[in-house]
């Protein structure tokens, strides 16, 4: 019997120990509630502000467009969505985060950074790989006078000799060639312009 009323007893103070420490943490909790609804108030005002013109966003921060800091400034914020910070930091889709259209200014800025960004890297690119040029140019050289040659010597002084080794022998050439003449200079072209899209992405 006096087990049952110790155990009664501790379930009672249990309840009334919670009962208090809740109503202390509610009392507690609508303090700062009140303070981050004013902060946020605050900061959706900012935030207007800022998508409103991008540019001096990044002017007064002193972020580079499309700088990986913009980026890790607005992320560890945490207060701004994805659409924000395409907008501040790239200046894309900003009609979808506020409905207005971009000024001339913006458009002008954000030509001008993409061209720089391109320019730079198409420069450090050419720096970097350089020697794979020359020695895709010597390829493609080489095969243009090596193949020519065997069509010339095989149309001039074989001709009469239409045989299954020369007709075969013609037949590679001709592909090599055309790879040589169309394939690889597009290969080349083509390697140079999805590192600019790249490089414009990032």
């Amino acid at each position: 019997m006096g087990l049952l009323t110790l155990l009664v007893t501790c379930v009672c103070l249990v309840e009334v120990t919670g009962m208090n420490t809740t109503g202390e943490e509610t009392e507690a909790t609508n303090v700062p509630h009140t303070t981050e609804v004013a902060v946020t108030e605050e900061f959706r005002i900012l935030l207007e502000r800022q998508l409103d013109d991008p540019v001096r966003f990044l002017a007064d921060h002193g972020f580079e467009y499309g700088s990986i800091d913009c980026a890790w400034f607005t992320y560890l914020d945490g207060r701004y969505s994805g659409y924000d910070q395409l907008c501040l930091c790239l200046l894309y889709l900003c009609g979808s985060v506020r409905a207005r259209d971009y000024t001339q200014y913006e458009l002008d800025y954000r030509y001008e950074q993409q061209m720089k960004g391109i320019n730079f890297n198409r420069t450090w690119y050419l720096k970097r790989y350089w020697p794979f040029i020359i020695v895709y140019v010597l390829l493609v050289s080489i095969g243009i006078c090596g193949n020519s040659t065997i069509l010339v010597v095989i149309s001039r002084f074989m001709g009469k000799k239409k045989s299954a080794t020369n007709m075969l022998i013609v037949n590679i050439a001709v592909s090599d060639l055309l790879t040589c003449v169309i394939c690889m200079p597009m290969q080349l072209i083509q390697s140079q312009t999805d590192y600019d899209r790249n490089a414009d992405r990032a």
